[in-house]
């Protein structure tokens, strides 16, 4: 599998470089990510003019995914518009767009089901969230409650809805927060949770 930064012309690429663009990093100033297999669809070789490509994420002003299609990219297009980084260098939406896909492409071809295993640690991001609870305690007392969604790949809880009497100006100091969920299990910012309001 590899992972590049798309740009919209070797113009922009170049121009991205001269901005100290780090090997294998993204620099958040291409037009989208292009995810690239073989013919077989899963593997690469690298001893092919062309390669088939799982698809073009295409970005939205906001840049968050839009659309996912296929496209051939040749060995050219590659080394002038392109720059290859990491998985890991993708930002979480983009991450999520592609686990999303390559899982769905996984489960409809029985010759490539043997690989999820190898692409574990990318799968884990088409996870989707969960509902669970949000719980916030002000002055060791004061206690409010939310309904939230929390991803168990990202560790992330998101969509929290705090009632408006949680900015009550005499309430001094967040003494703790927490997600609860469905099975009772309560997590905190120890645990690796982050909390985005």
């Amino acid at each position: 599998m590899l992972i590049y930064e798309e740009y919209r012309s070797a113009k922009d690429k170049r121009k991205a470089q001269r901005k100290g663009a780090k090997r294998g990093v993204a620099t958040g100033l291409a037009k989208g990510y292009l995810f690239v297999f073989d013919e077989d669809g899963i593997q690469h070789t690298g001893v092919t003019a062309e390669y088939e490509a799982l698809g073009e994420i295409l970005e939205t002003d906001d840049g968050q995914p839009d659309s996912i299609g296929s496209v051939t990219p040749t060995l050219n297009f590659l080394s002038t518009r392109c720059r290859r980084i990491g998985f890991n260098a993708l930002p979480e939406a983009w991450k999520r767009a592609f686990a999303t896909k390559l899982n769905t492409m996984l489960d409809h071809s029985p010759e490539l089901k043997e690989q999820r295993k190898r692409y574990r640690k990318v799968l884990r991001w088409s996870e989707m969230p969960v509902q669970a609870t949000y719980t916030c305690v002000f002055d060791d007392s004061v206690v409010y409650e939310s309904p939230c969604l929390y991803n168990k790949a990202t560790k992330t809880v998101t969509d929290i809805e705090i009632a408006d009497e949680s900015d009550n100006n005499d309430l001094n100091a967040l003494t703790d927060e927490y997600v609860t969920l469905q099975d009772g299990t309560k997590l905190r910012e120890a645990d690796g949770v982050t909390f985005n309001y």
